[in-house]
């Protein structure tokens, strides 16, 4: 998945099993944060060492810089994708802090 957050800073994908970049049992690391709605099959991942099984229906939030794998996809999966810029979600106005704000200025994070 080839696109530029810093021209659209979130960019919304439709991706299924066949333009999935992804191999399987290969490690990667989030480039984004990433929102993804699993909207038919399912997905089993690890996260950290944690192992995840997505299903359809689930919403799944993984943020950015994050090692992953994933171990097992099915056929018929498919998934809407969101994906978003830092810039984005620290001016989203949910109050959102990341640790080179706090490293930046540790006394003066916006509450």
């Amino acid at each position: 998945m080839e696109f530029d957050l810093r021209i659209k800073e979130f960019v919304v994908m439709n991706i299924d099993k066949t333009n999935y970049n992804i191999k399987l049992n290969i490690l990667y690391r989030s480039d984004y944060f990433t929102f993804f709605l699993i909207e038919k099959g399912t997905i089993r991942f690890r996260l950290d060492n944690a192992s995840y099984q997505v299903y359809e229906g689930d919403v799944f939030f993984c943020p950015m810089a994050e090692t992953f794998w994933v171990e097992e996809i099915s056929g018929d999966y498919n998934t809407k994708y969101i994906f978003f810029s830092l810039k984005y979600i620290s001016e989203a106005g949910f109050n959102y802090k990341s640790a080179y704000d706090l490293i930046r200025e540790p006394f003066n994070v916006k509450n």
